[in-house]
């Protein structure tokens, strides 16, 4: 798949505002802050995605593409 001329200006668009938004909310963290925030939201997708009680989606290697 590959994207069209305005498509890819659309993605160039979101991308630079999703960096600025980024920007400005780590301003005022520090590395360790931000290192800690990171690890936590990776910890709780892996629980999100072996969660043994959450029966009404596939497993993590069932899903499509999108992770659906």
């Amino acid at each position: 798949m590959s994207l069209t001329f305005w498509g890819r200006q659309a993605l160039t668009f979101v991308e630079r505002r999703q960096a600025q938004w980024a920007n400005r909310i780590a301003e005022g963290m520090t590395l360790a802050e931000l290192e800690t925030a990171a690890a936590t939201l990776r910890r709780l997708g892996r629980y999100l995605d072996t969660d043994p009680l959450d029966t009404d989606r596939p497993a993590p290697d069932e899903r499509n593409d999108r992770g659906q």
